[in-house]
């Protein structure tokens, strides 16, 4: 399933001062771990349903008389069980591109790869938090 979406939110970013804002490097909140991986430890293999995949972008267009101060490196992350990429592209000061993939190869994990997993989890909530 594709969905293609273009939005206008009114208030996305959090003012962090003055002249500063905040904007997400994702459109869903990052709790991974509390979706798929919310027990510290399982005595039964942890069945998902089939592997799958999550990508989005996000485009900002800055307003007039805004630039980017700082922005988050890119990042990836691979795993046995799968692998993150996180890039961030500021083009013009202006116009930001982050683009986000998250790719789970497994769906079945026996109790002795669960806190690898979760771990996996953990720094993919940390990378797009």
């Amino acid at each position: 399933v594709q969905v293609h979406a273009n939005l206008v939110v009114p208030r996305l970013a959090q003012a962090r001062g003055p002249g500063e804002l905040e904007l997400p490097v994702s459109a869903r909140d990052a709790e991974f771990v509390q979706a798929y991986a919310r027990l510290s430890k399982r005595k039964h293999e942890l069945v998902l349903g089939f592997p799958w995949e999550h990508e989005e972008t996000l485009v900002y267009e800055l307003p007039e008389g805004f630039r980017v101060v700082r922005a988050p490196e890119s990042r990836a992350i691979e795993t046995p069980f799968g692998r993150m990429s996180l890039q961030i592209e500021n083009t013009n000061g202006t116009h930001v591109e982050v683009k986000a993939r998250l790719t789970v190869h497994r769906h079945r994990l026996p109790p002795a790869d669960y806190p690898a997993f979760r771990r996996f989890l953990g720094e993919v909530d940390q990378a797009l938090g």
